[in-house]
């Protein structure tokens, strides 16, 4: 809790705009969907036109979509120096005596493995975002396509979510029977 009250409190505005170029991202890409159904799939106007127009979104598409990771990118390892920054300083402003006792392997410890996985779970969280803002979009549109197919889709994606987690979940018991042994 506290690793989030920090990263809100020291990087709001540029989480906030990070967010903002992932969503603007997923609904340029869910645009793009929707173009391409209503413009390339059933001409209405002029071809060159057309290619112009659909051009311009992919090309907004990939520019936004970089700037999004870009920022994301350079949001988290800001983060991870901050935080290591503060480990490091906490060690040094640590009596000698309490540093002896831990030992040098849990101090390292402390500053290689959770800093890492920190960076990789917040470097991938503007993949999370996109995915879930095109994924809604595209069922949106989906819906608005073809109520019953947009139902089937959602059952067939419901079934295979149900299949995956209970195979998951008898992978894991396996696991740690495997460990008890």
């Amino acid at each position: 809790m506290n690793l989030i009250r920090l990263m809100f409190s020291q990087f709001r505005l540029p989480l906030l705009m990070v967010f903002i170029l992932s969503i603007s991202s997923a609904g340029l890409a869910v645009w793009v969907i929707a173009y391409t159904n209503d413009h390339l799939l059933h001409p209405q106007s002029d071809v060159k036109t057309t290619l112009i127009e659909f051009s311009g979104l992919l090309l907004a598409v990939f520019i936004i979509g970089t700037a999004s990771q870009i920022s994301m990118t350079t949001l988290g390892h800001r983060l991870v120096y901050q935080l290591r920054r503060t480990m490091v300083k906490r060690i040094l402003d640590t009596h000698l005596e309490r540093l002896e006792h831990l030992g040098p392997a849990r101090l390292l410890a402390s500053l290689n493995s959770d800093t890492n996985h920190l960076t990789s779970a917040f470097i991938s969280l503007p993949t999370a975002v996109y995915g879930l803002v095109l994924n809604l979009g595209g069922f949106g549109y989906l819906y608005w396509l073809s109520e019953r197919l947009f139902l089937a889709t959602a059952g067939w994606m419901a079934l295979t979510i149900l299949i995956g987690w209970l195979l998951m979940r008898s992978t894991h018991a396996r696991i740690d029977a495997a460990r008890n042994i």
